[in-house]
């Protein structure tokens, strides 16, 4: 799903499962341009990926040219919030780069509560990765195991 503009968008008892792109958000891709929010709750991401590919399997221009893919399950820019409660993160992956599966860029706001993160995997970030974002707020959160020996970047 990919998103853009000041939209709301909301999911609720929800499931992404097996889903992929190709550069960024496995499952979700929001630019917010600044008022955006993504809120879910009771929402599993299972085995979503970014995989640098094609749909022909040769690898994306966008990924030679930057060495990037951005969020296994949900990738979200600019200033916008990310709200995430009561869901889980499982088995996502960013194949061989930032946050298996979240990975925010410019500011949003994170609030992350009572969500599960387990077996996600990527070079930095396992389960999330945030670059520099206005506030972070995480509460009764459980993140388990890390991939590839604990790698976390907040």
């Amino acid at each position: 799903m990919f998103a853009s503009g000041g939209k709301t968008i909301r999911f609720s008892q929800s499931e992404f499962v097996d889903n992929s792109a190709s550069i960024k958000g496995g499952a979700i891709e929001m630019l917010s341009g600044g008022t955006g929010h993504l809120d879910m709750s009771l929402t599993n991401f299972t085995r979503n990926a970014v995989t640098g590919k094609t749909e022909q399997g040769t690898p994306h221009p966008v990924y030679l040219a930057t060495g990037k893919c951005q969020g296994g399950a949900v990738y979200i820019t600019g200033s916008g919030f990310l709200n995430a409660d009561q869901s889980s993160f499982t088995g996502n992956t960013a194949l061989f780069n930032y946050g298996g599966a979240i990975s925010v860029g410019g500011q949003p706001h994170l609030d992350i509560s009572e969500t599960a993160f387990a077996n996600n995997d990527a070079t930095f970030g396992d389960h999330i990765y945030a670059e520099a974002p206005q506030r972070f707020r995480s509460y009764n959160n459980s993140f388990e195991p890390f991939t590839n020996g604990g790698r976390s970047s907040v």
